[in-house]
C-alpha cells in the first residue's frame, strides 16, 4: 500500500493541542512583511553529496551506521515512513562512509588554547585580599581593573629614563580595551601645563603608527592624582597579553633566560630595521636608547608561531613599548629641540647606534651595567656577518636605514616566507570558524523564542502559530533518537540544518510533535520566516515595554 504524503496546500496548519480562537495559522510559502529572503544561489555548504528530499533524513557525515527507522503512527492514525538513511558519500579507504572528525569544523586546540590564554591575561584582575592590592586605586582616570606589571613599591631609578616609573595594566571604560599605564613618578617629574601639552602632541605625532606591527601604540596620556594622592603623568600604550621584555627573556638572572641565538638576533634586526625605516621615512626618531633598551622592547607571543616551520628565530614578534615617552621626557633625543646643532638627522643616527648596542647586549645575555664592552664580547659569540652588522650599527658606519635594509635583506626574505606560510595556516584555521558567528546569531534568536515563559504576553505565545513550528524544528535538529531510544548526537545534522535555515533554502523537512499527534511539512525558507517574524515581534514588545 502506497503511503500518503501530506498535502501542504490543503489548509493552514495549526498544531493539535495548541489550537486557540485567536491562533495565527501557519501558511507555508507565505511571506511576512519586511523580511528579506536570500535566494537559493546564496547557499553553499558541501556537507552532503546529494540533495535531500522529503522523507529522507539528513545524512550524518560523522556516523558510520545508516539505519531505517520503523514506520510510526501520526495524527489521524495515518502511517508515515519517517527517516530512511542511505549512504550517499563515496566510501573512504577505511570503509567508513563520509566520516570526518568534529574538530575539522573548529580551530585547532593549540591555537584555541593560545587565544584563550591571551583572553585570560587581558581580563585578569587582582585579588583584593592579596598583598599589594591596596597600593592601587580601584579607578585611575577612566581605567579600572588595575594589575601591576612590575613591583610598584621598588625604589630604584630606571637607568634608561633617568627617573622612576611604574607600569600597570588597566581596562578602559571607554572602549573596553586593556592598556599598559606607565606612571612617571611625581618626585622626579612634576606635571605642568607645558608637559601636558607636549604629551598630547606626542599622541598626535605617533597616531599614524597605531597599526604598525612592531609598535605598541601610544593611545593617550593624562594627568591623575588617583594614585598616592599626588598628580602624576601617565602614558597609555596598547596592552599585548603574554609579552615579556627582551631583558627578561635574554638578559635576566631567572631560569630559562638565555642569550639570543644567531637566528633570533637576525630576526630582531630585521624587525627593528622595518620599524626604523617606517619611522625615519616619516621624519621622526624613536628616541635612541630610551626606546631601544632591552627593558622597553617587548617580545610578543604570536599565534602564527604554532604553524611556523622556520624555528623559534622566525616565530616571535617584537614591539617598541615606550614609543612617545622620549618626546616628552627628552625631546632633544628625538630631534624636537635643535639645541647644540642637534636635529632629527642626528637623532635618527642615534637610533641606529642604539640598535647595534641592543643586539650586542642580547647576544651576550647581559645588561649594559654589567658589561664594559658588549660589542667586543658579541664578536666572540656571533658569526662574522652578524658581528659586521652589529659593529657597523654601533659605530655609526651604518648611518641610514637604506644600508641597514641591504644588510638584512636575505633574512627579511626568509622571514617573509615564514610569515606567509603561517598566514596561510591561520587563514585555514579561520575558515573553520567562518560559519560559527552566523550560527550563533541564529541560535540566539531561537533561544529567545523557543518555549518563552512570558508573563505580560500571551502565556501560550511560544506554543502557537509560527512559534510552535520553531519548537518542532528545535526538536528536529537537537532531539532526535534512534530505534533503541538513545539520543542521536549528530553534529553534521546540526551544522547542515542550521546552515540551511540561516540561508532559507527551499528544501522541505518533515516535523513531528513529541506526542506524534501533529505533523508538518515546511521548507527551510518557511521556518526562516517564522524565526524572523517571532524575533521581530519580541523586539517590538521589548521596545514598547521599555
Amino acid at each position: 500500500m502506497q503511503e500518503q504524503q501530506p498535502n501542504i496546500a490543503a489548509a493552514p496548519f495549526i498544531p493539535a493541542g495548541s489550537i486557540k480562537a485567536n491562533a495565527t495559522p501557519f501558511v507555508p510559502g507565505k511571506s511576512s512583511p519586511d523580511i528579506h529572503l536570500p535566494s537559493d544561489d546564496d547557499f553553499t555548504l558541501g556537507l552532503t553529496g546529494a540533495p535531500m528530499t522529503l522523507g529522507t533524513a539528513p545524512q550524518n557525515p560523522y556516523h558510520l551506521e545508516h539505519t531505517n527507522v520503523a514506520s510510526k503512527k501520526v495524527g489521524g492514525g495515518q502511517q508515515s515512513s519517517l527517516l530512511h538513511r542511505e549512504p550517499i558519500y563515496p566510501q573512504s579507504p577505511s570503509g567508513m562512509s563520509g566520516q570526518m572528525p568534529v574538530s575539522a569544523r573548529f580551530a585547532s586546540e593549540q591555537l584555541h588554547a593560545e587565544m584563550k590564554h591571551k583572553s585570560f591575561l587581558e581580563q585578569a584582575q587582582m585579588d583584593p585580599t592579596s598583598e599589594g592590592a591596596t597600593d592601587l586605586p580601584r579607578v585611575l582616570n577612566h581605567y579600572h581593573s588595575l594589575v601591576p606589571l612590575e613591583d610598584i613599591n621598588r625604589g630604584d631609578v630606571s637607568l634608561v629614563l633617568g627617573l622612576r616609573s611604574d607600569a600597570m595594566k588597566g581596562v578602559s571604560s571607554i572602549d573596553g580595551a586593556a592598556h599598559v599605564l606607565r606612571r612617571i613618578d611625581h618626585n622626579h617629574l612634576v606635571p605642568n601645563s607645558e608637559l601636558i601639552a607636549a604629551a598630547k602632541e606626542a599622541v598626535d605625532r605617533w597616531a599614524p603608527f597605531r597599526g604598525h606591527p612592531h609598535v605598541a601604540a601610544l593611545c593617550g596620556t593624562f594627568m591623575s592624582a588617583d594614585m598616592r594622592d599626588t598628580p602624576a603623568l601617565y602614558f597609555a600604550h596598547t596592552y599585548h597579553s603574554g609579552a615579556s621584555t627582551l631583558e627578561a627573556t635574554h638578559c635576566g638572572d631567572s631560569a630559562g633566560c638565555v642569550p639570543a641565538s644567531e637566528a633570533e638576533l637576525w630576526n630582531y634586526a630585521s624587525q627593528l630595521c622595518c620599524t626604523l625605516r617606517a619611522v625615519h621615512d616619516a621624519g621622526l626618531a624613536v628616541g635612541g636608547a630610551i626606546a631601544l633598551s632591552p627593558t622597553k622592547i617587548i617580545r610578543c607571543p604570536c599565534a602564527a608561531s604554532a604553524f611556523s616551520t622556520a624555528g623559534t628565530g622566525m616565530a616571535s614578534r617584537i614591539r617598541l613599548s615606550a614609543i612617545g615617552v622620549a618626546d616628552v621626557l627628552r625631546p632633544d633625543l628625538v630631534g624636537l629641540v635643535t639645541s647644540n646643532g642637534r636635529g632629527v638627522g642626528l637623532a635618527q643616527k642615534d637610533d641606529l647606534r642604539a640598535v647595534g648596542n641592543l643586539l650586542a647586549l642580547l647576544a651576550c645575555g647581559q645588561t649594559q651595567s654589567r658589561m664594559a664592552d658588549p660589542i667586543a664580547s658579541a664578536r666572540r659569540r656571533c658569526s662574522h656577518p652578524l658581528w659586521h652588522l652589529i659593529s657597523g650599527l654601533a659605530s655609526g658606519a651604518i648611518s641610514d636605514t637604506a644600508t641597514f635594509t641591504q644588510l638584512v635583506a636575505p633574512v627579511v626574505l626568509a622571514s617573509l616566507e615564514a610569515e606567509r606560510a603561517a598566514n596561510d595556516r591561520l587563514e585555514s584555521e579561520l575558515a573553520k570558524e567562518l560559519e560559527n558567528g552566523r550560527l550563533l546569531r541564529l541560535l540566539i534568536k531561537l533561544g529567545f523564542v523557543n518555549e518563552r515563559p512570558d508573563g505580560d504576553m500571551d502565556t501560550e505565545w511560544a506554543e502557537t502559530g509560527d512559534r510552535y513550528i520553531l519548537k518542532l524544528f528545535r526538536d528536529y535538529v537537537f532531539h532526535q533518537h534512534n530505534n533503541q531510544g538513545s539520543p542521536v548526537m549528530d553534529w553534521g545534522h546540526v551544522f547542515e540544518s542550521l546552515n540551511k535555515l540561516d540561508v532559507g533554502v527551499s528544501e522541505r523537512v518533515l516535523l513531528l510533535s513529541r506526542d506524534e499527534m501533529s505533523m508538518l511539512v515546511a521548507s527551510y525558507a518557511d521556518i526562516k520566516r517564522c524565526v524572523d517574524g517571532a524575533y521581530t515581534e519580541l523586539l517590538r514588545s521589548s521596545k514598547t515595554n521599555n
